[in-house]
């Protein structure tokens, strides 16, 4: 194991403390994560000296920027994520542009594999934490008419689906369909929303509803608080809500766990 994956490790282990304490992963970790990334291929692989090497290394960057801008603005990752993926790109990286492509492409199935799985797990957490407050919304959202229309529509599929096992499995779909919708809705209504003051706001923060402060009225929206907006509401002493996402840095650390060790693991599944 060299240099650079014990340090990406540590890195991300370190993103996974500020995401879980403080819902957001500093910038500063990030553009360290990378330029120490690109220091250490410049000795290790010539990459400042050669320059077939050095464009390749561009090119790469260049399709990961890309990947990142899409999954923030196709709302997949929030601005710390995309920034911790673009900072995760000299460990993909070989002077093979194919192959640096096949690693960033292996690292993002078993990112959204791992973030799928760990998103369920946080989330049966909370809602069980929560269970008495959330029920209430759950159960709303459960009795409103398109919800129960599925419902109906589920069991009417698992019964054909003893004479046709695909329209079973389609049945067994719906079901947790409507379940994880009811679960989320329930969810972001009551462990998701914090009443804090705007004296406390950082930059980022989400709005849970539109506010309006002194003149000013804001609006929520996926790109959250920008310094100009803190800068105008920490002059106002007033409680507002916010929304907490799910801290995703976890997700990143598993990946990365699985990326490293993926050749010892696969000898373990098929030997």
């Amino acid at each position: 194991m060299n240099f650079l994956i014990i340090f990406y490790l540590l890195g991300v282990f370190f993103a996974v403390y500020q995401d879980f304490t403080r819902r957001e992963i500093d910038d500063w970790l990030n553009l360290f994560l990378f330029s120490t990334g690109v220091l250490f291929l410049g000795f290790t692989q010539q990459l400042f000296t050669n320059p077939t090497v050095l464009v390749t290394f561009g090119s790469f960057v260049f399709i990961v920027s890309l990947l990142s801008f899409a999954f923030y603005y196709g709302r997949f990752f929030s601005g710390g994520d995309s920034k911790l993926f673009f900072a995760l790109s000299p460990l993909f990286f070989t002077p093979l542009l194919s192959f640096s492509c096949y690693n960033l492409f292996f690292y993002t199935i078993l990112l959204f594999v791992c973030g799928s799985v760990y998103s369920l797990v946080y989330s049966s957490y909370l809602f069980f934490r929560d269970f008495k407050k959330v029920k209430v919304v759950f159960l709303s959202e459960l009795n409103k008419k398109y919800y129960i229309f599925l419902i109906y529509l589920a069991v009417i599929f698992l019964f054909l689906g003893f004479f046709e096992k695909l329209i079973f499995i389609f049945s067994i779909f719906i079901f947790a369909f409507v379940f994880l919708i009811c679960m989320a809705k329930s969810l972001e209504e009551i462990s998701m929303k914090r009443l804090v003051s705007t004296k406390n706001l950082r930059e980022g923060d989400w709005l849970f509803f539109d506010v309006e402060v002194g003149k000013k009225m804001f609006r929520k929206n996926w790109e959250g608080l920008n310094a100009k907006d803190l800068k105008y509401l920490k002059k106002f002493n007033k409680k507002i809500y916010v929304k907490d996402g799910i801290p995703y840095a976890p997700s990143f650390l598993f990946a990365l766990f699985l990326f490293v060790f993926r050749d010892y693991l696969l000898g373990i599944i098929f030997s």
